[in-house]
């Protein structure tokens, strides 16, 4: 394995005299440069920038049946939901910035996707609501952190995050919602019709144990 830039090129297969030639491993690497290029430009926090699901710590099953089935959504995510919910600091933003780094995409917090919607009908705004909502709704793959935090408005946040949960499943896309609140509350905020997509292809991940943060300043 060849590292580049953080993102590991698989060995080329040579021609028939075991050779690869340079044309070929310059196609390799400017397809590992355009990855990389992608996922500095995702959105996922520099805080998570090296992270992955792999470099997800396990410290009991319970974590390690949850890493597991993060890793086999990101291997066929297509038209599926997945819910990550728990208390601050168990690796939730962790494993979602790992699928943005396995599967590309983009990262947000539901907040700013809300300042980005609730500023969008200013002249200075580079795009407006309507281009917002269909940007968000045809990202190949969309992980939205710390829903229902009500930082903006509670009813734009319904709004904004049921409309593209609702047109990405109409059109195949996967989306990854983070939260910290209970599962049966934030069901009930996004509404009936969005609970209706849920049951359908959604899972969703309890994050049941404690804060890793005090332990991770501890190391330091």
């Amino acid at each position: 394995m060849e590292q580049f830039k953080g993102f590991q090129i698989q060995s080329i297969i040579g021609n028939e005299n075991g050779k690869v030639s340079e044309w070929e491993q310059k196609i390799k690497e400017r397809e590992a440069e355009v990855k990389y290029n992608a996922y500095i430009n995702s959105g996922v926090p520099e805080r998570y920038f090296n992270e992955s699901i792999e470099s997800f710590i396990c410290d009991n099953e319970k974590m390690q049946e949850i890493k597991n089935k993060v890793q086999k959504f990101a291997e066929n995510p297509k038209n599926k939901i997945l819910v990550l919910y728990g208390e601050n600091g168990n690796g939730k933003t962790h494993l979602g910035a790992g699928i943005v780094r396995a599967c590309g995409g983009e990262y947000i917090l539901s907040s700013l996707l809300c300042v980005k919607y609730d500023s969008g009908t200013s002249f200075k705004a580079s795009m407006t609501r309507e281009e917002i909502l269909e940007h968000y709704s045809k990202v190949k793959m969309l992980v939205i952190d710390e829903c229902c935090k009500y930082f903006i408005n509670a009813e734009m946040e319904k709004f904004v995050l049921s409309y593209i949960i609702s047109m990405r499943y109409a059109n195949g896309l996967p989306t990854v919602l983070i939260t910290n609140g209970k599962i049966n509350d934030f069901i009930n905020f996004l509404g009936k019709a969005v609970y209706d997509r849920f049951t359908e292809v959604c899972t969703t991940l309890e994050f049941d144990w404690q804060s890793k943060r005090k332990e991770l300043r501890d190391k330091e």
